[in-house]
């Protein structure tokens, strides 16, 4: 877990690539149970060095599709190919990827984006949806439909060990969920899934780089909904529905929503809230409900406030023609 590589393993790993000979180590920027990462500066360049601890389809989808979508002109940072031209290699027997050093400055975790940015960030999501409906992707068992009911229910199943709040959020959210489902039929693409302000980095209005990336394949739906969640206020509490009405609008305008996706604009923000609010009640060490202090308090909050918002209370503040 706590390995980290020496001058020779650098070298070993540099010959596989056209990024120049090893100079000097950088910082270490994470090294947690899914990954370790570090800077490593070479006689051409800085370079994002990612070794993988978790390495599943979602990755190895991710890694493909961002240099896919890199090469198509989308803000994210290059994925550097190998000369046998892969996005990662094996050293070791552990998977390891070369990535584009990228500045980013320090901030919250989930910032606040402001109606102007909505624009991109929208548009970005569409984008996204569009370039990669036609790609071979599989389906991932995280964060889909599925995997959100299958965690919710579990939850439930322990939920008397939780104080009343909690126990009632995990009554609503059992009751609700499946109301969320997707026809099958609707469009598909690419699932990003984590496609929020915590992955979202801008330049004033515009997005500079959309990082973190985990693809699986699903019904565009889903990510639709999840990524409304960035139209509440930091704390939760609050939904700003003209960023919503911009969410929407800004999508609708590159990627065309069926009418049953118009129709079900309240079913995919529910779906977006469950989501994040069960993994708001995660402990991702013990895999167990988190205790009260670590519990993600704006992940509650969002789903308080739909518990006390009807479909048709919803539609008529949203007020968007068709």
């Amino acid at each position: 877990m706590n390995k980290q590589y020496n001058k020779t393993d650098i070298e070993n790993i540099l010959r596989k690539y056209n990024l120049g000979k090893f100079k000097k180590f950088g910082k270490i920027l994470k090294n947690d149970r899914v990954s370790f990462c570090q800077v490593i500066h070479t006689s051409k360049k800085k370079v994002f060095m990612k070794v993988f601890r978790i390495f599943g389809t979602h990755i190895k989808q991710g890694l493909i599709v961002a240099s896919y979508m890199e090469k198509k002109g989308f803000p994210t940072y290059e994925t550097y190919q190998s000369k046998q031209n892969k996005s990662y290699i094996i050293y070791k027997k552990i998977p390891i990827a070369l990535l584009e050093y990228i500045n980013i400055r320090a901030r919250d975790d989930w910032p606040v984006i402001n109606n102007s940015q909505m624009k991109s960030y929208s548009q970005g999501l569409a984008r996204f949806h569009i370039d990669t409906k036609n790609l071979n992707l599989k389906k991932i068992p995280h964060g889909n439909f599925k995997d959100i009911k299958k965690r919710i229910k579990i939850f439930y199943k322990i939920r008397e060990k939780k104080n009343k709040k909690i126990q009632k959020i995990l009554e609503f959210m059992k009751e609700n969920i499946s109301n969320t489902k997707c026809p099958n039929k609707e469009y598909k693409s690419g699932y990003y899934s984590e496609y929020n302000p915590g992955h979202v980095f801008f330049s004033g209005s515009k997005i500079k780089y959309v990082i973190d990336w985990a693809i699986g394949y699903d019904n565009a739906y889903y990510d639709f909904g999840s990524s409304m969640v960035a139209c509440f206020s930091k704390n939760g509490k609050k939904l700003n529905y003209m960023k919503l009405r911009t969410y929407i609008y800004e999508y609708n305008k590159i990627r065309k929503l069926s009418s049953s996706e118009k129709e079900h604009i309240y079913e995919a923000l529910l779906f977006g809230i469950c989501k994040y609010g069960v993994w708001g009640l995660n402990d991702l060490k013990k895999g167990k409900i988190a205790s009260d202090k670590e519990i993600c308090k704006d992940g509650v909050n969002r789903v308080l406030f739909i518990m006390n918002l009807s479909k048709k209370e919803f539609d008529l503040r949203l007020n968007i023609k068709s």
